[in-house]
């Protein structure tokens, strides 16, 4: 059993120094807790459900476990961010299979990326 954080009002959140919008309105309305993809803490999350934008619930389906292709677009533009900020001929930046690299991607973001999540990227950021 997990715990998640379903959000029924806005929140802004920053992961890299990018704000964006997470809740109503948006394609993020739940999250995995402790959180480990938006920077929350569990401060933000105690204040979240304080002012009434948020519940906490018990959950048998951790989001992780979902088809891993499925990205909101506030995840998906802050790593395309991180892939454009990927210097061309740093090897630090690169796998030698010509994907970025995690560890650079987890450096530029402040957030883990997994192996799903960067191949998905990347092959969006290839088709422009």
């Amino acid at each position: 059993m997990s715990r998640v954080l379903i959000l029924t009002g806005l929140v802004m959140a920053t992961v890299n120094k990018k704000s964006f919008k997470l809740g109503a309105g948006t394609d993020i309305s739940r999250i995995d807790l402790p959180d480990k993809k938006y920077g929350l803490t569990d401060k933000d999350v105690e204040r979240i459900v304080r002012s009434g934008v948020g519940s906490i619930e018990d959950s048998d389906v951790s989001q992780e476990t979902h088809d891993s292709t499925v990205m909101d677009d506030g995840r998906l533009a802050v790593l395309l961010d991180a892939v454009g900020q990927l210097e061309e001929g740093n090897q630090d930046h690169w796998t030698s299979d010509n994907k970025p690299d995690i560890a650079a991607l987890k450096e530029i973001t402040g957030t883990k990326v997994t192996a799903n999540e960067r191949d998905y990227v990347w092959e969006r950021a290839q088709q422009g």
